[in-house]
């Protein structure tokens, strides 16, 4: 890379944090090592996309593709949401000519991993679960490596795919890298930092359940647990009838 000369990465996926995240962490580690690297996220129009994004700095483009459903109608909103954002991508692959691309799972990875593949460029696909997913598992005769969190994960790949893995682990963001004292960390959340705290979390998504279960938790055995704190959910997207809690 010459002097003063940029190169895009893509990083392809979206929907979710646990998408998102490591795919962020990518970027900053690019941006560290490589600094006339562009990273450029192509992400869904969901609202979490767009809250996890903007306060990165990174810059991103939202993807009309949607999840596939098992119904007509969802299949045809899946297959008409396909041709749009097959043509952004061709775009954006013509006009930013991209020096490789990163899958980082999940239905929104797939047109950008499988076209940019189609034309000789470079891609990948990171997969930090044991088992991979249905985009994953697709993608995966396309890239030219594959990134995983567990040697697990071969056992779950044909034997030509085998030949791609990669052992990586799962890229860390530099704000948990690096983390405050915990007096400050309790202070932030309005917490006792005397007080041992249980964390329980639904992912960026949230999880009625999850939050049910610990309601009952609390009711049942908290006074036998008078160590712990429990702390106020935030909500900080809601879609439908899904709410983001942090």
């Amino acid at each position: 890379m010459s002097e003063g000369s940029t190169t895009t990465i893509l990083l392809a996926g979206g929907g979710t944090g646990g998408h998102l995240y490591p795919g962020i962490s990518v970027a900053q580690a690019l941006a560290r090592e490589m600094p006339g690297a562009r990273p450029l996220f192509l992400c869904t129009k969901r609202e979490i996309d767009r809250t996890i994004l903007v306060p990165t700095g990174f810059e991103f483009l939202e993807q009309s593709i949607v999840p596939p459903k098992r119904s007509i109608g969802g299949l045809l909103n899946f297959f008409t949401s396909w041709r749009e954002t097959k043509d952004l991508v061709k775009r954006v692959l013509r006009e930013r000519r991209p020096a490789a691309v990163l899958g980082l799972g999940g239905y929104a990875a797939g047109v950008a991993v499988k076209v940019a593949s189609q034309r000789g460029i470079p891609t990948t696909i990171l997969n930090p679960d044991v088992i991979p997913g249905k985009a994953n598992l697709y993608l995966a005769r396309y890239v030219s490596v594959i990134c995983a969190q567990f040697e697990q994960t071969r056992k779950q790949l044909s034997n030509s795919q085998q030949a791609k893995l990669r052992i990586t682990g799962c890229p860390i963001r530099e704000d948990i890298r690096t983390l405050p004292p915990r007096t400050e960390a309790a202070a932030r959340l309005a917490l006792k930092p005397d007080l041992l705290t249980l964390v329980v979390t639904g992912a960026s998504q949230g999880a009625a359940s999850v939050n049910e279960a610990i309601r009952v938790f609390q009711i049942s055995v908290s006074p036998s647990l008078p160590m712990y704190s429990l702390a106020e959910q935030k909500v900080v997207a809601s879609e439908g009838s899904r709410t983001v809690v942090l």
